[in-house]
């Protein structure tokens, strides 16, 4: 839901909808049994691994990104 902010009228104050948490927990538990199937040949400790390289790939890439021109 999205209200104006009482302090600042020129912003807008963004809040999520009882509808909203609800699709969100089953978003989450999609995800989490994603996650459980695409890592289950894995041991704990090498999903951790994986998971811990995977994050430090996306964190190098996202920094070298170029940033689009603006308009």
């Amino acid at each position: 839901m999205r209200t104006p902010d009482p302090i600042d009228r020129r912003r807008n104050v963004i809040t999520i909808t009882a509808q909203g948490r609800r699709h969100l927990r089953r978003l989450d538990k999609v995800l989490d049994d994603l996650h459980e199937e695409l890592l289950a040949p894995l041991l704990p400790a090498e999903r951790d691994q994986f998971v811990q390289l995977l994050t430090r790939l996306l964190d190098h890439h996202t920094r070298q990104a170029p940033q689009p021109p603006v308009r």
